[in-house]
This record gives C-alpha cells, structure tokens and sequence, in this order.
C-alpha cells in the first residue's frame, strides 16, 4: 500500500499570490533542513512544498476560507493511487520562547480550547511568587475565521479544583471555570485525567482538558490542552 499525505494548513490571514513558493527536499534526519523549511513558510504566504525522505509530500500554505481557519486543516491522501479529499480538527501551537519570566515571575498557566461549533479559545496567564496573575493575554477565533486578541479583564479564569500529585507531592489547579462577557461564554474546564504531571529537568502538569457550559447563550462542549507551569517552587 502506497500512502502519500498532502495537508494544506489554513492560517487566518490575508490571500497572498503564490509567488513565493518553493520546494524543500528533506533527506534522512536532516533536522537542521526541516527547520528551516518550516521557518521559511511562515515567514512567506506560500503554498510551500516539503518532501520528506520516507515519501510524505506536506503542502503548507495561507490562505482565507470562510469558517475555516486555525485550528482546521484539509487536504487530500493519496491511498494505492486513488486521492480522497480529508479534512478536520488539528493542533497548531508554535512555542516562540521559553523566557518569558522576570525576576518575580515563577510560572504560567496555558488553555487552549477548540469548541465543537468551530470557535477556538486561547489563554495564557503569568503568575507572581505569590500565585497572583500579573498578565493575562490570549485570543478568540469567531465561527467565520476571524481572530480577535484580548488582554487582561476580557477573560476570568477561577480555579475550582486541585490535584495533589502522588509523586511530586505538588498541588495542581486542574478544575477551572473560564468566563467572558466580550464573548458570551461560561465555561467549567477539568482534566481529562488528572495524573499528567512530567517530571522531567523541568517539573510542570501538561495534559487535555475538556470544557462544558455556554458560547453565545447555547449549549457548548470544547476539547482542549492546559499547560500549568511553575507549581511547587
């Protein structure tokens, strides 16, 4: 059986020409040259061809489609010569920087959450040594593919429920309740489990969620990811 993988992923923003396009062979654990490649088609429009060495042709390309933007993708699979057009849920999270901290600063905690309706939620806080948040940023991605980024006050996150880590002894807030009057939302978040701490040279929780309540006076369900950083320092 021969399977080839061609995902265009949609990014919510301006359409461009395809001018810039290029072509980038990866050979055999060049890591080094898939980097690049990746740099290089976000830092121009596209569509960007990367041909890997075990046979998987990925197409990376921005484009506007009306209800579908981050986190949607679709593209075609290639199966014993016969193409299938795919699409669906992804993720898409590209970490610019591990340091963020000042001085007085021990830690974030991160949501990020794709409803069933399409709209996506994305929340990131910093906490002081005193477990006081001192920045609250994040973004909302509307059902038509717009984004709108929004700071502080524009989403209340209160922690309703800990996990005591057997391990670690570290105490984790893994229930939370997320609400927004900008975005008409009322949201109860919680762990899909709640044994996801890593223990690694670094020690934090990091793990899916799942969230329950209103958005937009109806009904809503998401599934997300929770990152909690800088517990137990």
């Amino acid at each position: 059986m021969r399977i080839r993988l061609v995902l265009p992923l949609l990014l919510v923003l301006p359409a461009f020409s395809a001018a810039h396009a290029e072509d980038f062979e990866i050979k055999d654990r060049d890591v080094a040259a898939l980097v690049t490649a990746l740099q290089k088609s976000n830092e121009t429009p596209g569509p960007h061809r990367i041909r890997l060495a075990a046979g998987g042709i990925y197409t990376l390309q921005s484009t506007v489609s009306a209800g579908l933007g981050l986190p949607a993708l679709r593209g075609e699979i290639e199966i014993d010569g016969e193409t299938h057009a795919v699409q669906g849920g992804a993720w898409y999270d590209h970490e610019w920087t591990s340091s963020l901290l000042g001085d007085d600063q021990v830690g974030w905690d991160w949501f990020s959450l794709r409803f069933d309706s399409v709209e996506a939620l994305m929340l990131f806080h910093i906490r002081d040594r005193s477990g006081e948040v001192v920045s609250s940023r994040g973004s909302f991605i509307h059902a038509d593919g717009r984004v709108e980024p929004f700071a502080d006050g524009m989403v209340e996150a209160k922690a309703q429920r800990q996990w005591l880590s057997p391990k670690t002894g570290v105490r984790y807030p893994l229930g939370w309740r997320l609400r927004s009057t900008r975005f008409d939302f009322d949201l109860q978040v919680d762990s899909v489990q709640d044994a996801q701490e890593l223990d690694t040279t670094v020690r934090y929780w990091e793990g899916a969620i799942d969230a329950r309540g209103t958005l937009g006076g109806r009904e809503a369900q998401a599934e997300g990811y929770l990152e909690l950083t800088g517990y137990g320092e």
